[in-house]
């Protein structure tokens, strides 16, 4: 028998429902034959749901409420004050008693896993998933002070963690302005069973474009939307919501293009994985710093991607070979989607490289091979004898 435990802090209940789930998420490989979730909240998932996320294992739900006004309580997130408020929390991580505790975030489950390590002795895999400084922000004074605080007990929790694993190389950045070096890159685990490898790049009456992602200020696909309604024969179809959400549609139908731009608010991730190749196009925007889940199951489908370039920065994995990247304008979508419609070399170009990089680099067997690794290297240690 062996067990992990999975330290959240936001509910995860939300994901689930929009079905943005993918097999043995959390269990890869089926390493463990238990999956414990600590939620540090009182969120409830179904576990159904959540049972597809952990493949074999047996799924048990454990809540932890945080106090209230804890950044206040803690006076700016104090680590002596911050492990004085919410020390019950490794009363019941004491009790589950895991093999390995797994954090997804960079908040107060980083914060638990510190503590249950230096008390009982029980690993701890930090996974990094965004980076959270970035785009940048002006800060206010108490702003800076409260982020400072955080920062700090970051720190402390991934320079002890015995593995930190950002999911892509501008995390790095983030991690070695707190003083991380011994981290290494493991890109997600993506749907390896429902990707479709695009094989034809010819393109019928219509162009189709497909767009993924969560709709807020960092990624506003508004430039998309608008490129899109100048062009005849391009339509396009938007997967995800968000704060924009309501504002997007509003656009589309100030622009009267409502019939080639559609919302698909959810879709489970299998079956989104599944109809990407039908598309002849993906595009999306992003401020961010990363290389996104969506984007990557894009080109592991071999989709030509349109992306928009950063001002100052430059994502690592992303170059010309594999994707065509723009100015975030209206012209510069336009410009793009003109170019790639009419253009099936080009397509073919940029769709079979993207296939062959993709695979090659973050195949999802691979993938999940290296993150099994490195979970039975714990599993093998003293503790475990």
């Amino acid at each position: 028998m062996s067990s992990l435990l999975v330290i959240l802090s936001d509910p995860i209940s939300p994901i689930l429902e929009k079905g943005e789930v993918t097999e043995r998420y959390y269990n890869p490989g089926n390493v463990f034959s238990e999956v414990h979730f600590l939620l540090l909240n009182d969120d409830q998932p179904e576990l159904n749901s959540l049972q597809y996320m952990v493949g074999d294992a047996k799924v048990q739900i454990h809540n932890y409420s945080m106090p209230r006004r804890l950044s206040l309580k803690t006076l700016g997130w104090n680590r002596g004050l911050l492990e004085y408020f919410i020390g019950d929390a490794v009363g019941i991580v004491r009790g589950i008693d895991p093999d390995v505790i797994r954090t997804l975030g960079l908040s107060l489950d980083l914060v638990v896993a510190r503590m249950a390590k230096k008390e009982l002795g029980i690993p701890h895999i930090a996974s990094l998933h965004t980076h959270p400084h970035q785009p940048p922000q002006k800060l206010s004074l108490i702003n800076r002070f409260f982020k400072n605080g955080v920062d700090r007990y970051r720190a402390e929790a991934l320079k002890e963690a015995d593995e930190v694993l950002p999911v892509y190389k501008p995390i790095i950045s983030f991690l070695e302005s707190l003083g991380v070096d011994d981290y290494r890159v493991c890109y997600n685990v993506l749907n390896s069973s429902a990707i479709n490898r695009k094989k034809n790049y010819e393109i019928e009456e219509l162009v189709k474009v497909a767009y993924v992602g969560r709709q807020y200020k960092d990624k506003d696909p508004s430039n998309l939307i608008c490129a899109v309604a100048n062009i005849e024969g391009v339509y396009l179809t938007l997967y995800g919501d968000g704060p924009f959400h309501d504002r997007l549609k509003s656009l589309v139908k100030a622009l009267k293009a409502e019939d080639k731009i559609v919302f698909v608010p959810s879709m489970e991730n299998s079956e989104l994985c599944r109809q990407l190749s039908n598309f002849d196009l993906f595009a999306v925007h992003s401020d961010c710093w990363e290389i996104s889940k969506s984007v990557l199951e894009a080109l592991l489908t071999g989709l030509p991607i349109i992306i928009n370039r950063l001002e100052n920065y430059k994502i690592p994995e992303l170059n010309d070979d594999i994707c065509f990247l723009v100015d975030n304008t209206v012209e510069g979508y336009q410009n793009a989607l003109e170019q790639l419609s009419v253009n099936k070399e080009l397509r073919e170009k940029i769709g079979f490289k993207a296939q062959e990089i993709a695979w090659e680099r973050w195949a999802p067997d691979k993938m999940e091979a290296v993150y099994c690794d490195i979970y039975r290297s714990y599993l093998s240690d003293v503790r475990s004898i």
